[in-house]
């Protein structure tokens, strides 16, 4: 699963960009400091600012955020979310 960060900014060639997934009322970090974190390290890719989910089970379902941030940039601050739903597994295997 891929989940797309696509943002232009007019002046700022390197923004602060986190990934943060969202379940219930528990937040982790996905990507933070320019680097995947936790489990992400070995289940995820980045794609430019996007990130790529492997193996993707229906553990992963929740919300996911993107955060962009460029102090020096008119476009200060934005921010996508994604709902990620996971409509079955085979035979109990993760789907790629």
């Amino acid at each position: 699963a891929v989940l797309p960060c696509v943002f232009n900014l007019q002046s700022t060639q390197t923004p602060r960009v986190e990934w943060k997934k969202i379940k219930g009322k528990q937040v982790t970090f996905m990507y933070f400091d320019r680097a995947l974190t936790g489990e992400y390290k070995d289940r995820a890719k980045m794609k430019g600012y996007s990130i790529e989910l492997l193996q993707v089970t229906r553990d992963d379902m929740a919300t996911y955020r993107c955060e962009v941030t460029a102090k020096d940039d008119p476009i200060v601050f934005a921010e996508k979310e994604f709902k990620l739903s996971v409509l079955g597994e085979l035979s109990g295997s993760p789907l790629g």
